[in-house]
């Protein structure tokens, strides 16, 4: 079903990228929605957390910044646009005052490079979606020499660009006209920023994907292989870190030998069902081995009850020794 005209004219529908529409300036009004979902969805699968810091550069009228602005803790993005304008028309049409005095983002209205190290934060990530595609190569140098800086020695910019068998001549800002770089090109003004290029198997509707990563940033799981959602959120899992070591939760029950302390631990050991299945086993065997005599409980029937629900009985006995 499509929608009613006057809420295709205030999206800007049929208008062309560049025109003096907040949604259209910044692209094809069309894929508005589209670039948005594709980008974020990116960013989270490459580990991209509500903890972390972001830079989103030529953030425009917050097209990707209306979802990521919601799903990042307060004062944790950072955007970066010349036209002040484009900013006031996302934040009125599209993101709402009420979450701006909720969120805190931080804005710099600039087209400077050397502006982000104002932010005084490492990013953990940052975004250039369909911006080096309007970049000259002395403007793009620019930008990874100030992000080499600004980013996290395990954090990485996740931008796009238009590969072509020849590098574009044009310098400073071409806009709305596109330019095109040979990756082998990429690769190497990101080598001279001390940065690593690497592309990314993620579709887009024109451009193509490529990370700029810091020495630290963890590329190897999506390396030869696809990069998906799923392949993503098993590699989070596994490195999940509890707020208390397993060890020291264990320790604790000879200390606190109570109904609640026994709870706790079963609410644990649920919720590692749910994250890691290797460490409920694990937890099980050192319940059973280092630590039976002191966590074990009699559940009644004569058998015993670990924290983790019921085992096999270790003695006929109720009595536990």
């Amino acid at each position: 079903m499509e929608a009613p005209l006057d809420d295709q004219e205030s999206l800007g529908a049929g208008l062309k990228p560049g025109d003096a529409h907040y949604r259209a300036y910044v692209g094809p009004p069309e894929d508005y929605d589209l670039i948005a979902a594709m980008t974020f969805n990116l960013l989270t699968t490459l580990g991209l957390r509500q903890h972390h810091s972001l830079l989103d550069i030529g953030c425009g009228s917050l097209r990707i910044g209306r979802l990521l602005i919601p799903y990042l803790n307060r004062g944790k993005y950072f955007g970066v646009e010349p036209n002040e304008w484009l900013v006031e028309q996302g934040i009125k049409r599209e993101l709402g005052r009420a979450l701006l005095e909720i969120k805190r983002p931080t804005f710099f209205f600039s087209d400077s490079p050397e502006t982000i190290a104002q932010a005084k934060v490492p990013f953990d990530f940052a975004l250039a979606q369909s911006i080096f595609s309007h970049c000259g190569l002395d403007l793009i140098k620019n930008w990874l020499s100030a992000m080499s800086h600004a980013i996290a020695e395990n954090g990485a910019l996740v931008a796009t660009f238009l590969p072509g068998e020849e590098d574009s001549p044009q310098r400073g800002w071409v806009y709305p006209e596109y330019v095109k770089y040979r990756p082998a090109t990429l690769r190497r003004v990101a080598a001279e920023a001390s940065l690593r290029f690497e592309l990314l198997d993620w579709g887009h509707p024109q451009q193509k994907w490529a990370i700029f990563a810091g020495p630290k940033f963890d590329s190897g799981w999506f390396k030869n292989r696809p990069l998906t959602w799923n392949s993503g959120l098993r590699k989070s899992s596994a490195k999940t870190k509890w707020e208390m070591p397993l060890q020291q939760r264990l320790r604790l029950v000879p200390t606190f030998g109570t109904v609640k302390a026994i709870s706790m631990m079963k609410a644990d050991c649920d919720r590692s069902i749910t994250m890691n299945f290797w460490m409920t086993r694990r937890f099980e065997k050192l319940m059973r081995e280092a630590f039976a005599r002191q966590a074990m409980i009699i559940d009644g029937t004569g058998g015993f009850m670990s924290a983790c629900g019921r085992l096999p009985a270790l003695r006929a006995s109720k009595v536990i020794l």
